[in-house]
């Protein structure tokens, strides 16, 4: 199981790699007035920190170029709806500046793995981290980590 989870964040990491482009064209003016380094909050779980999906990321983006700084913002078995609850969120963000968001759910909140209690709070909370983050100018990006779609994951293993 913990060869699989590896699996999907190095799988995760690359997805988050490719949209490193549309991430490091951004033009905040806080980011522009004091660094080029970009700073990017991952939020989540043990899908986020087993595989250290942060650091990942920021070796990728230094090696094409692009001087990440990546924090993460995590508990093992946390959901979504725990982060808005203990507003570890806002306060992360008040000490520090983030150009950038990744929010991982729960594996399954989303499909309502957990009944639909779960899946609505989810869907609340991930809708509510997303407006606080973008309140505060932060590109958003969700790392979703189960899917309901059969074939896509064949496509995978091919």
């Amino acid at each position: 199981m913990q060869f699989l989870i590896r699996i999907l964040c190095a799988i995760s990491a690359l997805v988050l790699a490719t949209n490193l482009h549309a991430f490091t064209t951004l033009r905040l003016p806080y980011a522009q007035a004091h660094s080029s380094i970009k700073r990017v909050l991952f939020v989540g779980n043990s899908l986020t920190y087993v595989g250290n999906i942060p650091a990942v990321f920021s070796t990728l983006s230094s090696n094409n170029g692009h001087a990440v700084q990546a924090d993460m913002l995590v508990q093992g078995g946390a959901t979504l709806t725990d982060r808005l609850k203990d507003e570890t969120l806002v306060r992360a963000m008040q000490t520090h500046h983030y150009d950038g968001i990744v929010i991982q759910e729960r594996g399954g909140d989303l499909i309502g793995a957990f009944g639909e209690s779960a899946q609505s709070d989810a869907e609340f909370a991930l809708t509510s981290l997303a407006s606080i983050a973008k309140n505060a100018g932060m590109k958003i990006f969700f790392l979703g980590s189960y899917q309901l779609n059969p074939g896509a994951s064949r496509i995978i293993d091919q």
